[in-house]
């Protein structure tokens, strides 16, 4: 073994080694590394793949430049290097090498056909497949099959709740077709990022050199290397791998000396650097959120005063969807999350390492209509006359009567405040709501992200079906303001509390509330203060109300700004973000309301669920 190669497999080890340490780090409470090659923080730097870092601006259909910020150093990493990653570090080349091993058993070395190469072309032509599937379905699908985050999450699985993820199949089902068929298939035909490192780093600085004055065509550079390529022209496929280089006998391939000294070098002066940046820096403190007015006040103190901010590197970070969101905040990666209470609650029975701090808003939901569930119902034309009466609830047992089966209502997620909130009224005049699927009841609850919220009423519209959903504000407001549907009722008059019925609150990890307590106090103040703006601006109207319109669309273009200026309008009042302290009471109703519809499984212990320490007084406020 040369040098060269006994350096990559010690690479390889520690690689695997960091996907087993991480999670056993953050399990005892160490967060200096958190996250996984997809997405990781090191002592505070995020970095990020830039595959994945499309995918997530595809998926939500926007450019987030702090993301792209995140990918700088992996891109310029792959631009002097090439597709380093993949024969280094990445853990299903490592495994695949051990197949590798055992393939030799059954199989010759051969070269590979003519034929067989233009199946190399199947990688990228997967990249712009990947970004179409991310931006129509709303999900980053590559991560969903990608090897190496299945392997991160099946360690952190492990860790955390001693389970295996089933994704791990697939693992075992590439390895038995490398093994007993085609060799290093996975590499070699389908992984989309080893094409896109590919692409970045064609114009590579570190790659093979070839001297034709050495070579004898013995050709066992061709058939030894693992990704089936030619080392003698250089290809854009190459892995720097090294094994054609360890392979020639005659010397005609070989890596530069000095960029191998420069890659040891850098990462030595990187790591200096982190040091003494690292006493300088804020606390960072990364937020997650859906695209809700929920989160509108995050918004705005992310855009208007996280400069202002001396302890917190304030930062918000937009998901598809609650499942989405759910998943990133348990990975440990994210300090705070903006969430809806009985999901909340749903992930604390599971694992109670988080407290509730503050609330993120009050009222805010809407149950919107299509048109042909208004042909049952004929709502008023004037907004503030549309009441949670009988009217909706009985054109729901008249749809079931015409249709044989009960009428669907999209929620955000089953187990979101908008299932509470249809739940109730539901109840409120004697009908029932099955989650997910039922034959019997009068309304089946299905999940739909609010971003598919209107096209979900539109398209069952279009098909003759009557169809509703329950979404935070803006959402019925936007299908109304584009005529594809209409607000039926708002959430204020089904749960009537005072200041407003909790909905959406704030979360913070336990290590974050430990550590981060000065910053975390400090973004609290802030979006405490962002709600005190958006109460002034709708109150002053005109350019003030769309000048915070502005601020929101930067983050949720897909909020107009009528339906925005619509959802604060002070004569409706139909969602306010005054009042953010605790509400222990306000929270026990939500809960008590989502046991009762079987959306929760129990109750928990509301004084264990929360952390009052961060309310927001006079004295408190840093602004």
């Amino acid at each position: 073994m040369t040098k060269l190669i006994f350096l990559r497999k010690s690479v390889q080890v520690l690689a695997i080694l960091f996907l087993i340490a991480v999670p056993i780090l953050n399990y005892l409470g160490i967060h200096l590394i958190i996250g996984n090659f997809s997405s990781s923080r090191i002592m505070g730097f995020s970095m990020t793949m830039p595959l994945e870092a499309l995918e997530t601006i595809f998926a939500s259909q926007k450019m987030y430049i702090p993301i792209l910020i995140t990918t700088i150093v992996p891109v310029l990493f792959t631009f002097l290097f090439g597709a380093f990653f993949c024969s280094w570090i990445c853990p299903q080349n490592s495994f695949s090498e051990v197949g590798d091993l055992v393939h030799r058993k059954f199989h010759k070395r051969k070269l590979l056909s003519s034929k067989t190469r233009y199946f190399f072309i199947i990688p990228f032509l997967l990249i712009p497949f990947i970004f179409i599937i991310d931006a129509m379905l709303g999900i980053t699908l590559f991560s969903v099959f990608h090897p190496p985050a299945i392997f991160a999450r099946t360690s952190l699985s492990i860790v955390f709740f001693g389970t295996i993820c089933i994704e791990i199949i697939l693992i075992i089902l590439i390895l038995l077709v490398e093994i007993f068929g085609i060799r290093r298939a996975w590499c070699r035909y389908v992984c989309p990022l080893g094409a896109f490192l590919s692409i970045i780093g064609f114009l590579r600085i570190w790659k093979v050199k070839f001297n034709k004055a050495y070579c004898n065509d013995c050709l066992s550079c061709l058939s030894d290397c693992p990704f089936g390529n030619d080392p003698r022209k250089e290809p854009i496929r190459c892995r720097n791998c090294g094994t054609c280089v360890s392979k020639c006998k005659k010397g005609a391939l070989n890596f530069s000396a000095v960029i191998m000294l420069f890659l040891v070098l850098s990462s030595t002066y990187t790591f200096a650097e982190e040091e003494n940046v690292k006493k300088i820096v804020k606390e960072s403190i990364r937020a997650i959120y859906i695209p809700m007015a929920d989160a509108y006040a995050g918004i705005v103190a992310f855009e208007k005063y996280r400069d202002k901010m001396i302890y917190a590197d304030y930062s918000i970070e937009r998901m598809a969807s609650l499942a989405e969101l759910r998943a990133y905040f348990i990975s440990g990666e994210i300090d705070v999350a903006y969430v809806m209470v009985p999901l909340a609650m749903d992930m604390f029975l599971e694992n109670p390492n988080f407290k509730c701090i503050s609330l993120m808003q009050r009222d805010g939901s809407a149950l919107a209509i299509n048109d042909l569930l208004n042909t049952y119902v004929n709502l008023p034309a004037k907004r503030k006359d549309r009441k949670p009466d009988y009217k909706v609830a009985g054109a729901y047992s008249k749809v079931k009567e015409d249709l044989g089966k009960p009428s669907m209502c999209a929620v955000s997620s089953l187990l979101a405040t908008h299932s509470v909130i249809l739940y109730k009224y539901l109840k409120d005049h004697g009908k029932s709501l099955a989650l997910g699927r039922g034959d019997n009841e009068d309304v089946v609850a299905v999940s739909v992200s609010p971003i598919n919220s209107p096209s979900f009423i539109k398209k069952n519209n279009s098909r003759g079906i009557p169809a509703s959903f329950v979404q935070s504000l803006p959402w019925g407001d936007v299908v109304e303001t584009q005529k594809i549907g209409h607000v039926a009722l708002y959430s204020k008059d089904v749960i009537v509390w005072p200041s407003g019925h909790v909905q959406c609150i704030v979360i913070a990890t336990d290590e974050c509330i430990k550590n981060k307590k000065e910053a975390l106090r400090e973004v609290i103040s802030y979006l405490h203060k962002g709600g005190m703006d958006i109460e002034t601006s709708r109150n002053k109207g005109g350019k003030d109300l769309i000048s915070i319109s502005d601020i929101i669309r930067l983050h949720v273009p897909e909020h107009n700004e009528e339906a925005i200026i619509q959802t604060l309008n002070p004569d409706l009042n139909v969602i306010n973000y005054k009042n953010l302290n605790i509400d222990k009471k306000g929270i026990q109703l939500i809960m008590d309301l989502a046991v009762e519809a079987k959306i929760l499984k129990k109750t928990i212990d509301i004084d264990n669920f929360t952390d009052e320490s961060f309310s927001i007084t006079d004295k408190k406020h840093t602004w």
